[in-house]
């Protein structure tokens, strides 16, 4: 008792200081009655009620707020606030349930940080106080904002003993709006977090996986935020983890880090990171569970980085990568375009309305290889369940079948098709050689650069996956660095006479050869694509017809 005693005393003299004004809510028709009733009856609380609802720093701010509020008129008066302002009236609007706020309207000309101290009843009876930080609406029409959580009750997270009641509240009631697509939220010096996963394939190892550019080592802590089973708010806070940072660049960035959940705690539905336990919030995310028994997709194609360094002419590039990949089972596209290539995204909307293409903006233009990582990473997770398996390449490759007719005939039918991830082994087809004409004018490159390098690389050498991602933690640009489980990567590397993966680029080593590159040593012909022919034109036309556009003709 006497310590609350004592905390009330300093606590009552600083807010007396800081909060000059208060307004209290007018729900009832009354008006001042209600008002004079909750200070008497909030005053005559013994202090043993309070003790056990909320903490000293918060049950005080409670009694402070109560005792010395200004009195009451039936006509609303102006309260001193700012400089030059001051506050007229507030109003509850529950017109969005899972939005209901308190509207504060005045002359505002003072935007320094805010905290309304909201009063209320319980259903029970007993007096309750919520503590938000004030949202101002700035110079728009609109007054300020007072979120309140659609069920919460001062003092339930007494079960957290280690994280104060104002912390909680702050992080559960001042998360900023979520969009349907992800953008990154600024992390570090110039890192960022893009979104986040919850990951239950370990029962025991329950985790939310949260992607993006992490330049910032500095010690980082979640918050989980999720309902318990009654329906209750409740929050976590677990040291983050680090991971991803390639083995060979110590120096690099991470993409990923790793929340655990503790085996008690409900599925998170939120995280927010900050720098202490209590600390202030440096972003916050929704947590996405895409788990689902019935995948949407057999082969999902993921471009494994985002659209850089391209202008418009290099979407027919993009459509033939489309229309060659679904000759070979691919059912739907997945690309991250970097805001400088925007327009290309938005020109290909006709393909996104149908559900073959998925674009998202990857809002951060930074280090090529960090990128790509995260990129990486974010669609494995993304698409873990809608999907049976997923292809990791660039639009200019072509994982092509050179003994069945489709990639799904092709794993079952190889040493492959038991194993976590299957590595196509690069093979350049130059394509400053001379083109061969097929049969079909189209202007295709896969169909007219044949003359290749003889010997493919060696699998982890330029090699690209198409892997089961329910197996796969890590994955790496041409490898899988770890599997769930802690396993050793189930890897297999396809037998070039199965299955090879074509890649179409100009190299600087192929430049001083001879264009026609007849009889040129390391240089071979392969017409293998000539098989998939005029199944590659129908794809090529249909692809453009989602455009209203035609192939272009040679």
């Amino acid at each position: 008792m006497g310590n609350f005693k004592f905390c009330a005393l300093i606590v009552v003299s600083v807010l007396c200081l800081l909060l000059p004004f208060f307004s209290l809510v007018d729900v009832d028709p009354g008006g001042g009655e209600l008002k004079y009733a909750a200070v008497s009856r909030i005053i005559q609380m013994q202090a043993s009620e309070v003790l056990h609802k909320v903490p000293c720093s918060a049950q005080v701010a409670y009694i402070a707020l109560v005792v010395t509020l200004p009195p009451f008129h039936k006509e609303p008066r102006f309260q001193k606030f700012g400089d030059r302002g001051g506050l007229y009236s507030a109003y509850y609007d529950p017109r969005e349930p899972k939005k209901r706020v308190v509207r504060i309207f005045g002359v505002l000309d003072n935007q320094t940080e805010t905290f309304c101290h909201l009063i209320g009843k319980s259903a029970e009876g007993n007096w309750e106080m919520l503590v938000v930080k004030a949202d101002f609406c700035g110079q728009a029409p609109c007054p300020s904002l007072c979120a309140l959580p659609s069920k919460f009750r001062l003092g339930q997270n007494r079960e957290h003993a280690r994280n104060s009641t104002k912390a909680y509240i702050a992080l559960v009631v001042t998360l900023p709006p979520f969009h349907k697509e992800p953008r990154f939220q600024k992390f570090g010096d110039r890192g960022g977090l893009y979104s986040a996963y919850y990951d239950a394939r370990e029962p025991k190892k329950r985790v939310v996986r949260i992607f993006g550019v992490l330049d910032n080592q500095t010690e980082t802590f979640c918050h989980l935020i999720g309902k318990s089973a009654e329906g209750n708010w409740e929050m976590l806070v677990v040291k983050a983890d680090f991971c991803g940072q390639a083995p060979w660049d110590r120096s690099g960035n991470y993409f990923m880090a790793n929340c655990a959940v503790r085996d008690d705690f409900s599925v998170p539905i939120r995280v927010v990171l900050s720098y202490a336990e209590c600390g202030d919030v440096i972003a916050s995310l929704p947590v996405l569970n895409t788990f689902t028994e019935s995948p949407l997709y057999n082969f999902t194609v993921c471009l494994h980085q985002p659209l850089f360094k391209l202008t418009m002419e290099d979407v027919p590039r993009i459509l033939e990568w489309v229309a060659v990949n679904r000759v070979f089972g691919a059912h739907h596209f997945v690309m991250y375009a970097l805001p400088s290539t925007e327009n290309i995204g938005k020109y290909l909307q006709p393909l996104v309305a149908t559900g073959l293409v998925e674009i998202h903006v990857w809002d951060m233009e930074y280090g090529r290889k960090d990128n790509q990582r995260a990129i990486i990473n974010e669609c494995i997770y993304r698409h873990m369940y809608t999907s049976n398996r997923i292809a990791l390449m660039d639009f200019d490759e072509f994982p092509t079948p050179h003994s069945a007719e489709n990639w799904s005939d092709l794993i079952q039918h190889s040493p492959c098709a038991n194993s976590s991830a299957a590595l196509f082994r690069n093979a350049f087809f130059p394509v400053h050689f001379n083109d061969e004409s097929p049969r079909s004018d189209l202007k295709i490159t896969a169909l007219r650069k044949t003359r290749r390098v003889s010997e493919p690389h060696q699998c982890h050498d330029r090699s690209k996956l198409i892997l089961d991602p329910r197996q796969v933690q890590i994955c790496d640009v041409h490898y899988i660095v770890s599997l769930v489980g802690d396993v050793r990567p189930k890897e297999c590397c396809m037998p070039q006479e199965i299955g090879v993966l074509h890649h179409y680029r100009w190299r600087p080593e192929f430049q001083s050869m001879n264009p026609d590159a007849v009889n040129v040593t390391g240089i071979s012909t392969d017409h293998r694509m000539w098989n998939f022919e005029a199944r590659i034109v129908e794809s090529m036309k249909y692809v453009y017809s989602l455009l209203d556009r035609e192939p272009q003709h040679v």
